[in-house]
């Protein structure tokens, strides 16, 4: 009876082991790539931007240097994005370790601090430089509506880029 027992909770376990196995596995496989990811975003920012270009009634001299502050910030973006995954990539190692290193750990999490500030700073200048190429009239209306906006729930306004 007890190696009965026995048997029936081995197979048991490998049976939970195999579905939940396969559900991770599975998981992993829909996740989309960075580069999907990426593409989704960029698709997004592109929507975003013709909202953005109606609702303000941007001209055509106004969508072209925002368009350019905008690729000008991707650029900038895509360096520090490539710094903080290098930066995960040896976090991860330094984890996976035989030893911990504290002093290496610390020195990482300033360098990862150090890439977000960089990150938020970038963003922060292309909202201001967009901001300031709005007429005074657009720029009021761009402060009306920026909260109105961000009451639609978790989806971020047009109105988010500047």
């Amino acid at each position: 009876m007890k190696g009965r027992t026995t048997t029936f909770i081995f197979i048991g376990i490998m049976l939970a082991a195999g579905i939940f196995g396969g559900i991770s596995f599975a998981e992993k496989i829909n996740k989309p790539s960075f580069e999907d990811r990426q593409e989704c975003m960029e698709k997004e920012h592109e929507r975003r931007s013709e909202i953005m270009a109606e609702v303000l009634d941007l001209n055509e001299s106004q969508q072209d240097k925002i368009r350019s502050i905008h690729e000008e910030e991707r650029a900038d973006m895509k360096e520090i994005m490539q710094q903080i995954r290098e930066g995960h990539e040896q976090m991860r190692a330094l984890l996976k370790a035989d030893s911990f290193n504290e002093d290496a750990v610390r020195t990482l999490a300033k360098a990862q601090e150090s890439q977000r500030t960089e990150m938020f700073v970038s963003r922060a200048k292309a909202k201001h430089e967009v901001f300031q190429l709005l007429t005074s009239e657009q720029q009021k209306l761009a402060k009306k509506l920026k909260p109105l906006m961000h009451k639609q729930g978790k989806k971020k306004s047009p109105m988010h880029v500047i």
